[in-house]
């Protein structure tokens, strides 16, 4: 057994002797232990992955969770994984297609709210079914609220800190 193997040993699942480098997903640094299956096929060797929809999952859910900003190859992952063209995405950050192109091609540096916006997009497409609902729907009552209709905020002091209250009557 190499070190590489020996060093991924402790997994409960068998793992491959060596690590399988995915780079079908794009990505530079994804490495697969276990979960896929050396093939034939008729143009060669290939890969067979399983459930490459939960392998794009969890790396999604990686790449929202990281502190560091997205790199180009990221941002176009999780564009993809919310199944969007460059122009969808780009109307729902208001910028146009040709600018989401370059973000992807490392021409034009990623703001960091666009970062943010794109990670949590995908965060919201992450949730459970249930609970996306109800975030969508809270969202949905936000942006329609009316801004002309604004009421005054009333506030209490409590022990357990400031509290929203009706007014006095």
């Amino acid at each position: 057994m190499t070190q590489t193997a020996k060093r991924f040993a402790h997994v409960e699942y068998d793992v491959a002797r060596e690590p399988y480098r995915y780079k079908a997903c794009g990505l530079d640094d994804v490495y697969l232990l276990n979960g896929y299956e050396p093939v034939e096929t008729s143009y060669g060797k290939g890969v067979q992955i399983e459930n490459l929809e939960a392998l794009h999952r969890a790396i999604a859910g990686h790449l929202v969770m990281t502190q560091k900003p997205l790199s180009p190859k990221e941002f176009r992952f999780l564009r993809k994984q919310l199944n969007l063209t460059q122009k969808e995405l780009g109307s729902l950050m208001k910028v146009d297609a040709q600018t989401v192109a370059r973000y992807e091609k490392a021409e034009s540096d990623i703001p960091g709210p666009t970062d943010f916006l794109l990670r949590m997009l995908c965060a919201v497409e992450l949730m459970p079914s249930d609970k996306r609902e109800e975030f969508l729907e809270e969202i949905k009552n936000i942006l329609s609220a009316d801004a002309h209709n604004r009421h005054p905020i009333y506030l209490r002091e409590t022990a357990q800190g400031w509290d929203i209250s009706a007014p006095c009557q």
